[in-house]
């Protein structure tokens, strides 16, 4: 019966599934499902189209837009990548420290300020930075 129905037809492409998601977004909020029924409307006529070269250059010109987009936001999507990669580094960096204070001392050099791990329970040790080889005490 339905054999051959989508032969000539233009079929689904990356417009039609983003018209389809935005019509569903849409569907379920109050007043704006009178939009979602009219874009997925829209969706279904550019499936079943027969005209595949208007269909092809809409998909092309929503191409040029997604495009600018991505652009437009690609530094801010940047920096929230590296923020979030920056604040992972910084809870992986407390965790082991946390896990690592049963069993260590951690102290700042006096001289370059740098942070250094010492064996907890083991007295007055003579300490020596390795960045800038000055010498201290410590009790731990």
């Amino acid at each position: 019966m339905f054999r051959g129905f989508f032969n000539g037809r233009y079929g689904i492409d990356r417009l039609t599934l983003t018209l389809f998601l935005l019509a569903a977004i849409l569907i379920n909020t109050d007043y704006m499902w009178i939009i979602g029924v009219g874009i997925l409307g829209y969706g279904v006529f550019r499936m079943l189209s027969k005209n595949i070269d208007k269909r092809y250059r809409e998909l092309q010109s929503f191409d040029k837009i997604v495009s600018r987009v991505r652009q437009f936001l690609r530094p801010v999507t940047t920096l929230i990548v590296k923020g979030f990669d920056f604040l992972y580094q910084k809870y992986v960096f407390y965790k082991t420290r946390l896990q690592q204070q049963k069993y260590f001392v951690f102290t700042k050099c006096p001289k370059c300020k740098n942070t250094l791990r010492l064996p907890r329970n083991k007295g007055k040790l003579s300490v020596t930075c390795p960045v800038c080889k000055s010498e201290f005490l410590k009790k731990t």
